[in-house]
């Protein structure tokens, strides 16, 4: 199912009709936390597949960074109107595109989940003019931002640009590479103990990316450095989970191994979201 189908799903998104498809909610009442079963309406089931098709979300962006999901569809109708603007505007606007051009423009998308996805699907297509784009975007940002200007969404991008470009495997990202995972060594070294187990993920995953240039040896030999040195810093809990990362990172490289990445907490402070990388099935096209 191509994006052509966008015009049609988007003309159902006022439909609310309820399904049979039973939707399990985490609620909140004065006699403590409960779950309530209420099945999905049909307008939230199109805003999943459209999410799917478009390979990207829709939102409406408020003040203050806050961002709702076109997949709140079924609590916010007000917004109807303003999704379907939204699906039709981006789908006149892309239709011409191959999959690929429109991953590369996605990299610069107002919304962090837009451009996390373009990093992930570009790494798993491999091609030269992703590879291009990704460096265009970030090989200058580990310069033009020290490591104390800490910025959860742009490091959490340069953490999964390392990691891309270790996957995509061309041997002259190196510096690249280097220069990202020089950034985040630099990150542990400036760390408060609140800040450890934020950043552990992200150092992990950029020197997952330099080891699979082929630096796996020089990888390690830094995250014990960083281990050895800074984990009587860290607290307790942080210390334990650098450490953990550290006994998976052994078996990067051997057949079979889960390469498991953590991304920071979502933008609207609604806590750890953890997910595959890439964290979905892709079919370059």
């Amino acid at each position: 199912m191509g994006i052509d189908i966008l015009p049609v799903l988007a003309e159902a998104l006022d439909d609310t009709t309820p399904t049979q498809t039973p939707n399990y909610v985490f609620d909140t009442e004065e006699t403590g936390p409960t779950h309530k079963v209420r099945m999905w309406q049909a307008n939230e089931i199109v805003a999943m597949l459209i999410c799917d098709v478009a390979h990207r979300e829709f939102g409406d962006r408020r003040r203050h960074g806050d961002n709702i999901s076109i997949k709140l569809i079924g609590s916010r109708p007000d917004l109807v109107p303003k999704f379907k603007k939204d699906v039709l505007s981006w789908y006149a606007e892309n239709k011409g595109k191959t999959m690929s051009e429109r991953m590369i423009k996605q990299l610069s998308d107002r919304q962090h989940i837009n451009r996390y996805n373009a990093i992930i699907w570009l790494s798993a297509k491999k091609d030269k003019a992703g590879r291009e784009a990704l460096l265009k975007r970030f090989q200058r940002i580990p310069d033009a931002q020290p490591a104390g200007n800490r910025h959860g969404e742009l490091e959490s991008e340069l953490a999964m640009c390392a990691l891309a470009l270790g996957q995509i495997g061309d041997s002259r990202d190196l510096d690249i590479v280097r220069k990202i995972c020089k950034y985040f060594s630099e990150k542990v070294e400036m760390s408060t103990p609140q800040e450890y187990s934020f950043s552990a993920g992200m150092v992990f995953e950029a020197y997952r990316g330099l080891a699979l240039l082929g630096k796996k040896e020089e990888a390690m030999k830094e995250l014990h450095r960083l281990y050895d040195d800074y984990s009587t810093s860290m607290g307790t809990v942080a210390a334990d989970n650098f450490r953990d990362k550290l006994e998976q990172a052994k078996n990067w490289g051997k057949e079979g191994t889960a390469e498991e990445t953590q991304f920071p907490p979502n933008s609207d402070g609604s806590g750890d979201e953890r997910r595959k990388f890439p964290h979905r099935r892709v079919e370059p096209q």
